[in-house]
């Protein structure tokens, strides 16, 4: 797994503190290299980030169904079919 900041987390928020906003220096992701979200795997990263001070709110979830090279993505109500390469 992965936890990756698009930049430092220096604006103070409720639940910790948050990187920028804007295309740089904000953003903050988790990766996994498995196909099928793991919610264990992204519960233990969590768990990570917020020991680390990050506020966990700015986190969106995105359900990954499918495999292959056609996976479905959904985050906030809507869908979309992405083409996805995976490195294992």
């Amino acid at each position: 797994y992965a936890l990756v900041s698009g930049g430092p987390p220096e604006q103070s928020a409720p639940g910790g503190c948050r990187t920028g906003n804007g295309v740089n220096g904000a953003g903050l992701w988790i990766f996994t290299r498995k196909q099928a979200r793991d919610q264990a795997l992204v519960d233990k990263v969590r768990e990570i980030a917020k020991d680390k001070g990050f506020d966990l709110s700015v986190l969106n979830d995105v359900l990954q169904v499918g495999g292959g090279d056609d996976v479905v993505q959904k985050s906030g109500g809507s869908e979309e079919v992405a083409k996805a390469s995976f490195i294992v």
